[in-house]
């Protein structure tokens, strides 16, 4: 995918980067992620993306640094933080919606992912994670591995 390409990026590509550093995809995903970072990539990811990577990284954080994590990951990773509701911050969402995407055999929270996805599906033109089955055929969007964008 070239320059200029917008993506909705998952948790698990910003925890492996953030914890990871001995994982095999560790050189793939920082490598995509400083492509996002240096604007050859338009990032996007959602509330509850993030709060999920602050969440998983809580654990060996003091409540300080949780805290900047959160303030400061839009900058750092130069993305963007989509809302389940335009020009509303608010952390909500609709339980059909929700539902229906967890009839699909979906966890709670990739069906929270999924709904912000869909939403904003005309502004996105893959979801990139290194959980691929997780949502291949389930959004609106492609889905990719890092590999597959930076290749």
């Amino acid at each position: 995918m070239g320059k200029g390409v917008k993506v909705f990026i998952d948790t698990d590509v910003y925890v492996i980067e953030r914890r990871y550093k001995r994982d095999t995809k560790y050189r793939v995903t920082t490598r995509f992620l400083e492509k996002a970072m240096n604007s050859g990539i338009i990032a996007y990811t959602s509330i509850y993306n993030l709060l999920e990577f602050c969440g998983i990284l809580s654990f060996n954080l003091s409540a300080e640094s949780t805290v900047m994590l959160y303030l400061g990951f839009a900058k750092k990773y130069n993305t963007t933080i989509l809302f389940p509701e335009e020009d509303a911050k608010l952390v909500c969402f609709d339980a059909k919606s929700i539902l229906d995407h967890i009839k699909g055999k979906m966890s709670f929270g990739d069906a929270l992912v999924t709904s912000i996805v869909d939403k904003n599906k005309k502004i996105l033109d893959a979801f990139v994670t290194w959980n691929v089955e997780h949502f291949k055929d389930k959004l609106a969007v492609t889905v990719l591995n890092p590999s597959e964008v930076i290749s």
